[in-house]
């Protein structure tokens, strides 16, 4: 038996519990600030007029005076002077406006300030006991083009306007914030671009660090100052690469993508083939292709609902509109792929090597050669919804082709790694799918290799 890989997706984490100490605390300070007011009247002189306030917290008493600093102002001010530093790239001024920043998110703060998003400021409220919520809105043209989760704009003259993103957003006392999408989108693109056309300069300008992973940033390595650079300076290579020029848009992709010269296939198109072919969300095995060099038959098992079957029914037909190579069917004796309806408390009876968590799961064999043979895919029937689980159903089926990664990059995307309940491929799912069996690609193929091969095709 070939090596394995293990894919899943796991529902979206709880909120945090809230602490009661914050409220215990609070309540202490306000004791001694009551107790110092008592102490001050008793012992001062009678004819010096003296003024106490508990509210707001901070309150310094003078003889005959009462200065009051608002804890909450100046937070609120230290918030719009953190996102205008940001936006104007000034990293030192961004960190110096929070509390205490945390060293990590200090890097952080420098690998988006070098990407220099112009970011304006509105709107700004407490949104906890340590984290300061403001309307923010990336104003830079580059930066919008590169990175736009949608179409922004329209072409004008033969140029591409760019509309402002707003966004609310927060920071926190220790200076970790949110990442704007579009910021997100676009380190994720310049980085995949990297990997394609400049890989060991990226890999040297991005290594991996010990800093915690940042939610909706997928780059090569860790944020830092000097990746941020990097990154940076590759917007102009990739705009005039791409031919933004003349911008393109689907209705289904909800992304705008620039066109590689002399191919049918966009360079975020190949960019998102490498991440998702090219890797695995579960496994030590990236870099090489994986297919099936046969039709996959699929045997269902369990309980599915009338819905369920609807919706593999509905995958199939998409997937055999995309795959010029295999065929997908549904059989009743001597399948290759198992699918069970189970509950997920079911799921490592059924498959020992279940990554516990997942409420949709797919666990594939490929021989030596990189040739998918068989597929066990697990799709629980509690804890989801009908539409949740009729994303699961082509989630899963379509990894199992060998689409084996989840990324962060397209929300719309089927291998978007949040929680979603998307039921349709996009267009550049369509893409990536169409790819992978391409007749000129096979198995066990590198992915540079097959990348290579794919930026000289037309679909």
């Amino acid at each position: 038996m070939g090596e394995d890989i293990r894919i899943g997706e796991p529902p979206a984490p709880p909120p945090p519990a809230r602490s009661g100490k914050l409220i215990a605390l609070a309540a202490g300070l306000v004791v001694v600030v009551l107790l110092t007011a008592w102490l001050l009247g008793a012992f001062r002189n009678p004819s010096t007029e003296t003024t106490t306030t508990s509210l707001p917290p901070t309150t310094t008493t003078t003889s005959g005076t009462t200065s009051t600093t608002s804890v909450l102002t100046d937070r609120l001010h230290r918030a719009r002077a953190f996102w205008t530093a940001l936006g104007a790239g000034d990293a030192a001024s961004a960190a110096a406006a929070v509390a205490a920043p945390d060293p990590s998110a200090v890097d952080l703060i420098a690998f988006v300030a070098a990407l220099s998003p112009g970011l304006t400021v509105q709107q700004c409220g407490e949104f906890d006991d340590d984290t300061v919520e403001c309307l923010v809105t990336i104003t830079d043209e580059d930066l919008l083009a590169v990175g736009a989760a949608a179409p922004l704009g329209a072409s004008v003259g033969g140029a591409f306007i760019s509309v402002p993103v707003a966004e609310r957003l927060g920071v926190s006392d220790d200076g970790w914030f949110d990442v704007p999408t579009v910021v997100g989108n676009a380190a994720a693109r310049l980085s995949l671009h990297a990997l394609n056309f400049h890989t060991e300069a990226v890999q040297g300008a991005c290594p991996l660090t010990d800093a915690p992973q940042v939610a909706g940033l997928a780059i090569v390595g860790s944020p830092t100052g000097r990746c941020g650079t990097y990154l940076a300076r590759l917007i102009p290579e990739y705009l005039a690469g791409g031919g933004l020029t003349t911008t393109t848009s689907t209705t289904t992709t909800s992304t705008t993508s620039t066109t590689v010269p002399d191919t049918g296939y966009d360079q975020a198109a190949l960019d998102y083939f490498r991440e998702i072919a090219g890797a695995a969300e579960f496994g030590e095995d990236g870099g090489v292709l994986h297919r099936w060099g046969e039709d996959l038959r699929i045997a269902v098992y369990g309980s599915p609902t009338p819905e369920d079957r609807a919706a593999l029914n509905a995958v199939i037909e998409d997937l055999n509109e995309l795959l010029s190579a295999v065929e997908v069917v549904v059989v009743e004796a001597e399948p290759n792929v198992e699918m069970h309806f189970v509950p997920v408390d079911e799921f490592d009876e059924l498959e020992p090597n279940y990554v516990p968590g997942n409420f949709g799961y797919v666990y594939v064999w490929w021989d030596g050669s990189g040739s998918i043979y068989s597929a066990r895919i697990l799709i629980s029937t509690i804890g989801v919804t009908q539409e949740e689980r009729a994303h699961l159903i082509r989630e899963e089926l379509t990894q199992g082709l060998g689409l084996l990664n989840d990324s962060w990059l397209y929300p719309d995307s089927i291998f978007h790694q949040g929680w979603t309940d998307t039921r349709e491929y996009s267009a550049i799912d369509q893409q990536v799918i169409e790819m992978l069996y391409r007749p000129e690609l096979a198995a066990g193929m590198g992915i540079d290799e097959a990348l290579e091969i794919l930026a000289g095709l037309g679909s």
